[in-house]
């Protein structure tokens, strides 16, 4: 600049230069690294239509330093280079607010569908997804549900303090996660109560997943300062049946099961099965960590 200070065509090219390098920088990190976001496309085009003008006023006076074309005239040019260049500054924040707002409204989605002690889905969204399924399910498709309860949930807060019972819940909410595959829903009703839905998954599927999560839950404590905690899942388990298409009913019939594997000893499972005369047989499969189970 301080070259060219005296003569407007070499400033020129110096400071859109001096403008475009930065803008086609962000326009390329922009689309390149969030090129999904409607917002930050809107934003990445506009830098590049302000850089493209700037190029090619800055190409003219190069051309009239270099003596290649002393004849030409660019400042009517220049006059419709500055209006494109604020006219793309506009649209580039208009993308950055489009950008804003989608953020805004993916997080407060997210804080809307997720327990905010554990991480994973809340009743909010787990109700949504069951819902789906039950008015899909018509066509034959399978799914199963699993409602869990941590034993002895209130004998932690109130033996080691709630904080110990929050991290119980992080602990258990973590060891679940991990044996789930892909399409499982995973949520957190309330409390201490958990909820799985698996589509496409049978009774057997059902009740080798509960095995796992029994024993998992079982074998892992939870390590609270220089304590050793041990914890247990009592689980509810209703399959899709012919009549079993209700949110309500399935849940209803979930913690029935879940309640008779309270009622039995707790730390394992039970199958609720409905049939068509029959919509209130509970099926007593039950698992322990010794391997023993029990049926009628």
């Amino acid at each position: 600049m301080l070259a060219t200070f005296h003569m407007w065509y070499g400033r020129n090219p110096v400071y859109t230069l001096a403008q475009s390098i930065p803008l086609m920088l962000t326009a390329t990190y922009l689309l390149r690294i969030h090129g999904r976001d409607l917002g930050a496309v809107v934003a990445g085009i506009a830098m590049l239509a302000g850089v493209l003008s700037h190029i090619v006023i800055a190409g003219g006076n190069v051309l009239i330093v270099i003596g290649a074309a002393p004849g030409l005239q660019l400042y009517r040019a220049a006059s419709i280079d500055l209006l494109i260049f604020l006219f793309a500054s506009v649209v580039w924040n208009f993308g950055f607010l489009i950008s804003a707002v989608e953020r805004l409204r993916t997080e407060v989605e997210r804080l809307a569908n997720e327990d905010e002690l554990t991480g994973i889905a809340n009743r909010r969204l787990f109700m949504k997804h069951l819902s789906s399924v039950c008015k899909t399910a018509h066509g034959g498709q399978g799914f199963s549900l699993l409602l869990f309860d941590l034993d002895s949930f209130k004998t932690i807060n109130d033996k080691y303090g709630h904080a110990a019972g929050d991290a119980a819940l992080k602990h258990v909410a973590d060891l679940i996660t991990r044996q789930l595959g892909q399409g499982d829903v995973f949520a957190r009703l309330g409390g201490d109560e958990f909820s799985l839905l698996m589509i496409g998954a049978d009774v057997n599927d059902a009740e080798a997943i509960a095995k796992r999560i029994v024993g998992e839950v079982g074998s892992t404590p939870l390590h609270w300062g220089a304590l050793q905690v041990p914890l247990s899942v009592s689980i509810g388990i209703v399959s899709r049946g012919p009549s079993g298409l209700n949110p309500e009913i399935l849940l209803d019939s979930a913690d029935r099961a879940l309640y008779e594997t309270k009622r039995r000893g707790r730390n394992g499972y039970t199958v609720f099965e409905a049939t068509d005369t029959e919509s209130n047989v509970i099926h007593l499969a039950k698992f322990s960590p010794s391997g023993s189970a029990a049926g009628s």
